[in-house]
């Protein structure tokens, strides 16, 4: 199902779609990225997280468990930083391209 799709098929049984909330968002980063969630900044380079290839994959799946989005694995390897990957979720939920 896409994004549209899921919207419209909410729409149709009156159910709100899950909004892209920040703190639920960096919550999921840190738990999935296994860090504290006080070192999580927008503009902190994830590799300065020591975030491994495979806790990424697994950040990505779970971003898209939760807000019902596809994120290729061209998108998730040019997130540099934190803010990039939450632009990256948030133009997914609106079924655009990151700016």
């Amino acid at each position: 199902m896409t994004p549209l799709q899921f919207r419209q098929h909410c729409a149709r049984r009156g159910r709100v779609e899950p909004e892209l909330d920040m703190d639920g968002l960096l919550d999921l980063i840190a738990r999935e990225a296994e860090v504290n969630r006080s070192e999580l900044d927008l503009n902190r380079p994830l590799d300065e997280l020591g975030i491994a290839s495979l806790q990424m994959i697994n950040i990505v799946f779970a971003i898209e468990d939760r807000y019902k989005v596809t994120i290729s694995p061209e998108e998730m390897q040019a997130a540099a930083t934190i803010g990039e990957l939450v632009a990256l979720a948030r133009a997914r939920m609106r079924n655009d391209t990151p700016s």
